[in-house]
């Protein structure tokens, strides 16, 4: 039945190496059947990631684990937080289909302590989804506080952004 649900996601446009980083990060999405495996593939490509892309396994199981209804809410919510137009919150999507896994609550935490706190704007985390992945509690919050210690004693170059220093 595996061999079956594979060959049927290859001949829906999914490469190989797609249906393997598929595979590893869940198991579980080819224990649908073929009706209801299509559907979860057609609606990761109305996410927008494209089929050939990487990314797409991700858009998978992001689509098989959330309603439209969800993925719809979390859209808009992340155009108005962030202040930004359908076609960029695509462009987001497509960066980290994750995203739209993340509940708003703590969508909302991140993207209020990276615009307040440390003073990112809005387009900068749309061009760097990958910053509302971090946990605010165990990266976001210590590394900036870290940050901040360093450069008022004076020991780390103020011109430093933040995201160089999240990164390392």
């Amino acid at each position: 039945m595996i061999k079956l649900k594979i060959a049927l996601l290859r001949q829906w446009g999914l490469s190989v190496r797609a249906i393997a980083q598929l595979c590893l990060r869940s198991l579980w999405i080819l224990h649908f059947e073929p009706g209801p495996l299509k559907d979860v593939v057609l609606h990761a490509e109305e996410l927008g990631v494209p089929r050939s892309s990487p990314m797409f396994s991700q858009d998978m199981l992001v689509a098989a684990s959330n309603t439209k209804e969800t993925v719809a809410a979390r859209l808009e919510f992340l155009k108005s937080t962030l202040g930004v137009y359908e076609g960029k919150v695509s462009t987001v999507v497509s960066k980290m289909p994750t995203i739209l896994g993340i509940s708003e609550e703590c969508l909302l935490n991140k993207i209020q302590f990276l615009i307040k706190e440390v003073g990112l704007e809005p387009q900068f985390i749309v061009d760097r989804p990958n910053l509302l992945a971090f946990s605010l509690e165990n990266r976001l919050v210590p590394r900036h506080r870290v940050m901040k210690a360093l450069q008022a004693k004076g020991l780390l170059n103020s011109n430093i952004r933040f995201y160089a220093f999240l990164k390392h």
